[in-house]
C-alpha cells in the first residue's frame, strides 16, 4: 500500500496514523453534532487501523534494498528519490 508517487514506506506509514487521528477526531465532532453520524463514521476507523497495521509491518519487514535498513519515517533527501511536481521538469 503505497500512497505516495516515489513508493516510500515509511512517509506512508506516518500519513496512515495522521489520518486515523483527523478521522477519529472528525466522528468525535459528528458525535457531538448528531450521535448516528459519529458512529458511522467512526466505523472506517476500523479499516483505516487495519491499513496502517499492514503498511507499518510491511515498512518493518521490507529494509531498503542497497542500505538493508528501514527507510525513514520523514520525508528527506535522497539520491534515488527525486522529487517533483508534474508540471517541473
Amino acid at each position: 500500500l503505497r500512497n505516495n508517487v516515489e513508493g516510500r514506506l515509511g512517509v506512508s506509514v506516518v500519513l496512515l496514523y495522521s489520518l486515523w487521528l483527523t478521522k477519529a477526531f472528525a466522528a468525535l465532532q459528528f458525535y457531538k453534532v448528531e450521535p448516528l453520524a459519529g458512529k458511522l463514521l467512526a466505523l472506517t476507523l476500523t479499516w483505516i487501523a487495519a491499513a496502517a497495521a499492514l503498511t507499518t509491518r510491511t515498512w518493518q519487514i521490507n529494509p531498503d534494498p542497497y542500505t538493508g535498513e528501514r527507510e525513514p519515517l520523514v520525508p528527506m533527501r535522497h539520491p534515488r528519490w527525486n522529487t517533483k511536481f508534474r508540471w517541473e521538469k
